[in-house]
């Protein structure tokens, strides 16, 4: 049977001849099937989508959808014992797509000005498209920024989901002039920039601590806080990228303790007490509240 799909595709594509944009999508769609076959990812689950089957379809969005409402929801239950409701702005880091923060927000009917800042204007776009659907009674404010490079103004609060893996990412791609467009588009690509930080780990841990560490401390103001979760992405969990997991935990814990030496007091108890409370999509050990007191 597979002989027979693999005949066919070759005749209809020699027959017929492809545009380029049929092209590009099969020789992506059959990348990607050859490299699940070499990870035996087919063992694990399938990958096809069929357009016509609405249950399956609907079932995949909702899947997402209470994945992003848990962590919205978790990162409320931190929020809400530093009582944001005081703070007339918040500073998301680098949110890409989807609402996570943004959520959270919204539960906690936080009602002043959430400012989002990230290095990609589409994906802030998107995201507060996304977000329009929930009709939040806070107002949006989006800057393009380049956390490397832009220079920072200083908040009272900043709030930094899952940051430290697209810190790397964004930084190595860049130093390699590899454009994010193509980084994700197709699957070899990322874990290509992900084996070839970690060929040299050590070197590149060196590197980026210190570039990181400058990046968010550069948004705090002094008796300002920040607050950075994180834990295992859906890329990392997809690719499996077990040693890319393992690398930017301790690159994570590397940047927190910079920023203690930097005056910085890493509040503990605070989400030890949220997670007494509640129990979210990650937990006390993955989520850092520090105070700038100097």
């Amino acid at each position: 049977m597979i002989e027979t799909y693999l005949n066919t595709i070759q005749k209809l594509s020699a027959k017929r001849g492809l545009t380029n944009v049929e092209k590009k999508r099969l020789e992506k769609d059959l990348q990607a099937v050859s490299e699940r076959l070499q990870k035996k990812e087919y063992q694990k689950g399938g990958f096809s989508m069929n357009k016509f089957d609405v249950p399956d379809r609907t079932r995949e969005f909702y899947v997402y959808l209470q994945f992003y409402c848990l962590i919205g929801k978790t990162w409320a239950a931190v929020l809400n014992e530093l009582h944001i409701e005081k703070y007339k702005e918040i500073v998301d880091l680098c949110p890409g797509y989807t609402p996570k923060i943004e959520l959270a927000l919204f539960y906690l009917k936080y009602k002043g000005k959430l400012t989002i800042l990230d290095k990609d204007r589409n994906a802030m776009n998107e995201l507060e498209k996304f977000l329009a659907l929930f009709e939040p009674q806070y107002t949006i404010n989006k800057k393009t920024v380049d956390m490397f490079r832009s220079r920072a103004k200083k908040y009272k609060m900043v709030l930094a989901n899952h940051i430290v893996d697209d810190l790397v990412i964004d930084y190595f791609s860049s130093k390699w002039s590899i454009s994010s467009h193509d980084l994700y588009e197709k699957e070899g690509q990322f874990q290509a920039l992900w084996q070839r930080v970690l060929e040299h780990e050590q070197d590149h841990y060196v590197e980026i601590l210190p570039q990181i560490v400058r990046a968010l401390e550069g948004y705090v103001e002094t008796k300002g806080w920040i607050c950075i979760t994180h834990y295992k992405s859906y890329m990392e969990k997809l690719l499996d990228l077990e040693n890319a997991t393992r690398f930017t935990r301790k690159l994570l814990k590397g940047v927190i303790a910079e920023l203690i030496k930097k005056g910085f007091k890493n509040h503990e108890e605070i989400p030890a007490k949220a997670f007494k409370k509640f129990r979210g999509h990650f937990g006390p050990r993955d989520c850092f509240v520090l105070q700038k007191l100097v």
